[in-house]
């Protein structure tokens, strides 16, 4: 057996009920430990920010949200930098400047250079703007540097790296749902050098429905090296359809490949490449309560907490376990040794300033 872990040797943080889970799926013991880092300096927490890692530094930007009471005022977007480094055994959050504007709802990739920022909302316009958050260890800053714009806005969509290229992933355009599309848009950073071939190109388009909300992720599938679609939501005439279904895109070959579909709806959730050949979701909006909203109000329960774990040589899905809470609206990201959630949403109109941690351990056959 060859032991692949996602952990650290310390613990600065503060326990949650949870505590550790031991799961044992169909495939492979999964050992999740869930904690709490400082929460963001906003109460009222954010849904759809720009979240990333750049050197030892957490990047929290924008976002939005709704004034208490929520269900009174109407929802605000957001244009502060939030930035939390680890400092010893302790971590200290400091505003690291402000984006251009506000947005929020646009998607994030975490590079070597900084954090990639794409597309985004306001109240009023989607945007094709694109570009990298840096950050100064020795001012506590972060610079933003512009990149290629999209070919058109996007929100909602999915991005991921892989190797030195950012795939762009469905979204919508406009500001409803019927705008939603499944194009896919690459940008390749080797070219960042080169004014003449630094730019978005478009891809073959995802086969399957239009969508928003998807999960995409990059993870090795035994042969070669693929990105994974999972699930969201798109509009049917007057209906909103719950998508279950996953697809793989494998750049070697320029090919699409259906997959095991998982096993709930999980629009919104966060997916993260585990050891050599997984992909953990960490919750995700299932539907349920999607046309209950305004008669639930505060006593909507929230979003389904559990997590599933697909194994990509296989094609199959087993259950995890569940988060605390789930987060739906932002990305979780690897840093320090750790998955963290920062923030998101919790239930409608209702967000979190809460930074969840996981160490998350799998073991593997060699």
């Amino acid at each position: 057996m060859n032991r692949l872990a996602i952990s650290v040797g310390w613990l600065a943080m503060i326990a949650l009920p949870l505590g550790s889970v031991l799961v044992v799926g169909q495939e492979v013991p999964l050992r999740m430990t869930w904690s709490e880092l400082p929460q963001l300096p906003d109460h009222l927490g954010l849904a759809g920010p720009f979240v990333g890692v750049h050197g030892d530094a957490l990047i929290v930007a924008g976002g939005a949200n709704f004034a208490e009471p929520v269900w009174e005022n109407e929802k605000t977007w957001h244009d502060t930098i939030h930035v939390l480094v680890r400092e010893g055994s302790e971590y200290r959050w400091s505003e690291g400047g402000r984006l251009s504007r506000p947005v929020a709802y646009g998607a994030s990739v975490s590079t070597v250079d900084g954090v990639l920022c794409i597309g985004g909302n306001d109240a009023s316009e989607t945007f094709r703007d694109v570009f990298l958050l840096q950050f100064d260890p020795s001012t506590r800053q972060v610079q933003r540097i512009e990149y290629p714009s999209l070919p058109m806005p996007c929100a909602f969509g999915g991005a991921a790296l892989l190797g030195d290229v950012v795939y762009l992933i469905a979204g919508q355009p406009g500001s409803t749902l019927d705008s939603a599309t499944n194009e896919v848009w690459a940008l390749d950073l080797a070219q960042r050098t080169n004014a003449s071939t630094f730019h978005w190109t478009r891809r073959d388009p995802m086969p399957g429905p239009t969508r928003a909300l998807p999960l995409v992720v990059g993870q090795h599938n035994a042969s070669s090296s693929a990105l994974y679609v999972i699930s969201g939501r798109r509009q049917q005439g007057d209906a909103v359809e719950f998508l279950r279904d996953v697809w793989r895109f494998t750049p070697a070959t320029h090919s699409w490949d259906r997959c095991e579909d998982v096993p709930r709806c999980v629009m919104g959730g966060s997916g993260v490449a585990v050891g050599s050949e997984r992909v953990l979701v960490l919750g995700g909006d299932e539907g349920t309560h999607f046309h209950e909203v305004d008669r639930l109000r505060d006593k909507h329960p929230g979003f389904a907490r559990e997590t599933w774990l697909y194994h990509a040589p296989s094609d199959r899905w087993s259950p995890s376990g569940q988060v605390p809470v789930t987060q739906v609206t932002t990305n979780a990201v690897p840093w320090l040794g750790a998955i963290i959630i920062p923030s998101g949403e919790i239930r409608p109109r209702v967000r979190t300033p809460r930074i969840t941690r996981v160490m998350v351990e799998v073991i593997e056959d060699e």
